[in-house]
C-alpha cells in the first residue's frame, strides 16, 4: 500500500479540517465495528474521508493529536473489515500518511466514494452520514434509502387501487397507442412492457399495475397513487433570495396528468407566464426571456428522474430574475453535481422508456437533456444553469443574468488553473469555433493580457497564461 510523506503545509491543511458530513478524525484503538459504521455511513450518503490515527479534538500542538499506527501491519484488521461489508464498496482508496508532527507513526487515510448501492456492516447494520454523525437506518428508512439511491425505484411498486381495466377504460392509453402503433391488446402491451405483473400469490386477482404504468398511462395519476406527483407553479414578484407571502402573484397553479402530458402542459404554462413578466433593472424595464429548449429540458428532467417515493410535488418558482425548479429526491446512484453532465443514471427506466416511444418525446433518452439546457443558455448569452442538492431535493436555477465576456472567462480560467489551451477556452466561453478562439487569444495577446505559456510547443498543445501586469489592461469590474 502507498505511503505519502506530507509536508508541513499539507499537514497544517489536513489538521485544520473539522469533522463534517464528508470528513472524520479517529484515534487508532477505534473498534473495527465503529470503523465499519463510519465507512458504511459515508458510502450510503455522499462519500467522505476518515483519517485513522489523529485525534478529533483541536489542539495547538499537532504532536498531541497523533495516535497512529507504529507499522502498517497494525492496520490489517481495519483493512480486512472493508472486505466484510455487505456489499463490498467499490472504489475505496486507502493510503498511509506520514505527518511531520509524528513521523514515527502512520495515519491511515480511507477515502470512501458515494455508492450507488445501500451498504451494511458485517453485523448487518445500516448507517448514513448526516452532518458529523453516523446515524442508524432501520425499517422503512432502509426502503427510502434504496429509493433514494436508485437501487430500487418507486416505479416498480404495485398500485393496488388501480386495475388494468382502469387503464384500458381511460382516454390517454388509446391516444398513446395511436401514436405508438401496436396490434397487441392493451393488457398484452402493458405486460410486454413490464408495466403490469401477475400476482404469484393470487392468480385470481389478475395482474397488478405498477406505479410506472399509472404515472405514464392513467388519465389522472395524481388521484390514483399514494404519493404526490403533480407540479406546482408559483409566480413570485420579487428578485430577493427569499420571498414573502405578499410577493406571491395569486395562488400557485397545480398541473396534473400523465407523464408526457404534464411535461407539455407545464412547459407551456411556464413559457406563458414568463412572457408576461417584466422587471426593473438598472433603471429600465426588462422582459424575462429564457430559451424554451432550456426550460423544456429542465422540466422534463425533473419529471422523469425525480424520486416518486417522496410525497412532494415538483415546485417551480418564476421570480423576476430567475426560474427555480425543485425536484424531489437526491441525485441517484453515483450521480453528483460534479459529474451530472457526463454520467448517466436513470432512476425510473420504465417511465423514461415508455415516454421515449412517442413520436415527439419530451426526452431522447441519450443523456443529453441537461447538456442541451446548458448549451441553449450559453447561446442566449445567459449564465449556465445552477444545480444544487440538499437532503431531499435537487434544485435547478435559471438566472436572467448575462454571461461574462469571453475575455473575462479566459482570465477567470487562467486565475484558477494557471494556463489555458484552445479546447479549454472553447468549453469555458461556449465558443464552438477553434479559429474564433484562436483570434480571441491573438487579440488578448495584442492587448498584453495573455502570453504564450509554452511558445515552442506544437500548435495543438500550445497554452496561454496571464501576462505580468495584465490587470492594467483589463477591467474586471
Amino acid at each position: 500500500m502507498d505511503t505519502l510523506k506530507y509536508t508541513q503545509a499539507q499537514q497544517d491543511e489536513l489538521l485544520k479540517r473539522g469533522e463534517s458530513h464528508f470528513f472524520d478524525f479517529k484515534r487508532v484503538g477505534l473498534s473495527v465495528a465503529k470503523f465499519e459504521r463510519i465507512v458504511v455511513a459515508f458510502a450510503n450518503a455522499d462519500g467522505g474521508e476518515i483519517c485513522l490515527g489523529v485525534d478529533e479534538s483541536p489542539n495547538d500542538d499537532p504532536s498531541q493529536r497523533m495516535f497512529g499506527f507504529m507499522d502498517q501491519e497494525k492496520a490489517n484488521d481495519y483493512l480486512a473489515s472493508l472486505d466484510r461489508l455487505k456489499p463490498v464498496i467499490e472504489g475505496v482508496d486507502c493510503v498511509f500518511l506520514i505527518l511531520p508532527a509524528s513521523p514515527e507513526q502512520l495515519v491511515l487515510k480511507v477515502s470512501v466514494p458515494k455508492s450507488k448501492a445501500v451498504h451494511f456492516t458485517s453485523a448487518d447494520l445500516c448507517f448514513r452520514r448526516m452532518g458529523a454523525q453516523c446515524l442508524p437506518v432501520k425499517g422503512e428508512a432502509i426502503q427510502r434509502l434504496l429509493f433514494s439511491k436508485g437501487q430500487q425505484s418507486y416505479e416498480d411498486t404495485a398500485c393496488d387501487t388501480v386495475r388494468t381495466k382502469d387503464i384500458e377504460e381511460g382516454e390517454y392509453i388509446h391516444d398513446y397507442l395511436r401514436h405508438v402503433p401496436t396490434a397487441q391488446p392493451v393488457e398484452t402491451f402493458l405486460r410486454k412492457q413490464r408495466l403490469i405483473v401477475q400476482d404469484e400469490q393470487n392468480h385470481f386477482r389478475g395482474p397488478r399495475v405498477l406505479a410506472a404504468c399509472v404515472l405514464v398511462f392513467d388519465d389522472l395519476p395524481q388521484s390514483a397513487l399514494n404519493t404526490k406527483c403533480a407540479i406546482k407553479i408559483a409566480r413570485i414578484e420579487s428578485s430577493l433570495d427569499e420571498y414573502r407571502r405578499e410577493d406571491l402573484a395569486g395562488d400557485p397553479e397545480t398541473v396534473e396528468g400523465p407523464t408526457a402530458v404534464i411535461i407539455q402542459r407545464t412547459v407551456g404554462r411556464v413559457i406563458e407566464i414568463m412572457q408576461s413578466v417584466t422587471f426593473k433593472s438598472g433603471g429600465e424595464y426588462k422582459s424575462l426571456r429564457y430559451p424554451k429548449e432550456a426550460v423544456h429540458e429542465i422540466i422534463a428532467n425533473a419529471v422523469l428522474h425525480r424520486d416518486y417515493s417522496i410525497k412532494d410535488d415538483i415546485l417551480i418558482y418564476i421570480y423576476d430574475n430567475r426560474i427555480e425548479v425543485r425536484s424531489p429526491g437526491k441525485l441517484p446512484g453515483h450521480m453528483t453535481i460534479e459529474n451530472i453532465l457526463e454520467e448517466r443514471f436513470s432512476r425510473n427506466p420504465k417511465i423514461v422508456r415508455a415516454v421515449n416511444r412517442l413520436p415527439e418525446p419530451p426526452n431522447r433518452d441519450i443523456g443529453e437533456g441537461l447538456n442541451t439546457a446548458f448549451e441553449m443558455m450559453r447561446k442566449a448569452k445567459l449564465k449556465d444553469p445552477e444545480i444544487t442538492e440538499d437532503e431531499n431535493s435537487v434544485l435547478v436555477t435559471l438566472r436572467h443574468e448575462g454571461i461574462a465576456s469571453p475575455e473575462r472567462r479566459v482570465i477567470e480560467y487562467c486565475l484558477k488553473y494557471g494556463d489555458i489551451k484552445n479546447s479549454q477556452a472553447r468549453e469555458a466561453t461556449g465558443i464552438g469555433s477553434e479559429n474564433q478562439v484562436k483570434r480571441l487569444f491573438q487579440k488578448m495577446m495584442a492587448e498584453e493580457i495573455l502570453e504564450h505559456a509554452n511558445p515552442h510547443a506544437a500548435r495543438t498543445l500550445r497554452k496561454y497564461k496571464l501576462k505580468n501586469g495584465w490587470e492594467q489592461n483589463f477591467d474586471m469590474q
